[in-house]
């Protein structure tokens, strides 16, 4: 006795032709699926100057400087890199924030004792990436060099 089936199914050409074109579909969502970069161009700051002098100054402890975020984002923080004469360096992290578009002076203490002075230093702010940690944002980095002593 003979069956007859009225059963059909898709050719093994067919299939394996939708399973490498979900597949590519799952391999351009999931390529494009990615966040955003925090540290875009968009993210700058500079000291500020007052008559064509920069806002900055050093003293035997400390460095101060007035900085303006230049972003459309805020900025949460500030790394400050100190080169001193002798070559040493101090990482020093700061909290203190800068909103879109704000100013701020920053007294940055140091603990380096000697009779070496602060030669140069370079700021790099810290945003907040999506997911609530910070970013630092190297590609924003300012270098301040020729750093007077603080007259007040």
């Amino acid at each position: 006795m003979k069956a007859i089936s009225s059963k059909k199914g898709i050719s093994p050409v067919v299939a394996t032709m939708l399973l490498i074109a979900f597949a590519a579909a799952l391999g351009i969502i999931a390529m494009n699926w990615k966040p955003k970069p925090v540290c875009d161009s968009s993210v700058k700051i500079r000291v500020m100057q007052l008559q064509e002098e920069k806002l900055i100054c050093k003293n035997s402890q400390s460095i101060e400087f007035t900085a303006e975020n230049l972003a459309d984002k805020d900025i949460t923080g500030l790394k400050v890199r100190l080169l001193f004469s002798n070559g040493h360096i101090e990482n020093i992290n700061t909290t203190k924030g800068l909103g879109r578009g704000e100013a701020s002076k920053f007294f940055i203490a140091y603990s380096y004792t000697g009779n070496y002075s602060v030669e140069k230093a370079d700021i790099v702010p810290f945003v907040r990436a999506e997911h609530g940690d910070t970013a630092l944002c190297i590609n924003a980095l300012v270098t301040e060099q020729d750093i007077s002593e603080c007259t007040e």
